[in-house]
């Protein structure tokens, strides 16, 4: 079963816990059962996009409903948890030795977090996440060869992710990153306008400075530079990625 919980309610599945520390999984003897198991290994899990509450719900997840700006975990504290993102989105931030503050990732819905100690995971949007113990989300993955792959799937692309963004900040210049991390974005948190794509999540330039690993001062200066060429243009709390004209179209019969 799937238990429902805000952000300040600590619901239980069996002995378990999920509280400001994550969960707590129940004592071994009230693990699933065998029937259980073989239920986890029949998931239809061929299909490329799961729902994710079909996954979570076979090994005792917790829902957890976030308004905007909540802390799903933070930095630092350890979480032997295994969260799925099935609606809005949360930015995974990390502090440097100096307090500067950078944000490594914004985990979509299908997203996965995985417990690390190593980051906060803070609601961008009202979301809701569906949190499991990470020791039962492992013996699915062992019991049924489909949810691992499912599960690893997941993984790359965290990973992917990761990699891209230190692509980014390793290569291109702060405009080029600024505009690379708002295409992202917007493909995956966007919704058409006339004209472009508009970022449904809130961006102010210093969550941009957090995304693409730069001062505010440069942001601005970046976002005044892309504007002026076309490419993006303020929306209320957020912006609009400026759609390129289609090509001009050539004589009638082709060219000479």
């Amino acid at each position: 079963m799937i238990a429902s919980a805000s952000a300040d309610q600590a619901p239980t599945w069996g002995s378990g816990r999920v509280g400001a520390r994550g969960y707590t999984d129940p004592s071994p003897e009230e693990a699933p059962p065998t029937d259980v198991a073989r239920s986890i290994a029949s998931l239809p899990l061929r299909s490329p996009s799961p729902s994710p509450a079909r996954v979570a719900s076979l090994v005792g997840a917790v829902v957890r409903s976030l308004p905007a700006g909540a802390v799903l975990l933070r930095e630092g504290e350890p979480w032997e948890t295994l969260a799925v993102v099935e609606r809005g989105c949360l930015a995974l931030r990390v502090t440097g030795p100096t307090g500067r503050t950078g944000i490594v990732r914004v985990v979509g819905p299908g997203g996965i977090i995985a417990a690390d100690g190593l980051t906060e995971a803070r609601a961008m949007v009202p979301s809701r996440v569906l949190v499991a113990p990470l020791g039962r989300a492992q013996r699915m993955a062992e019991v049924s060869p489909e949810a691992g792959a499912w599960l690893a799937a997941r993984l790359t692309d965290a990973v992917q992710d990761l990699s891209a963004g230190l692509s980014r900040a390793l290569t291109l210049s702060v405009p080029e990153r600024l505009l690379a991390t708002l295409q992202d974005l917007a493909a995956r948190h966007g919704r058409p306008v006339p004209g472009g794509v508009r970022i449904v999540v809130p961006l102010t330039q210093d969550t941009l400075a957090e995304l693409v690993g730069a001062t505010r001062e440069s942001v601005n200066r970046a976002l005044g530079r892309l504007g002026g060429r076309g490419a993006i243009r303020r929306d209320g709390r957020t912006y609009v990625l400026v759609a390129a004209p289609p090509p001009a179209a050539g004589p009638p019969g082709g060219t000479e």
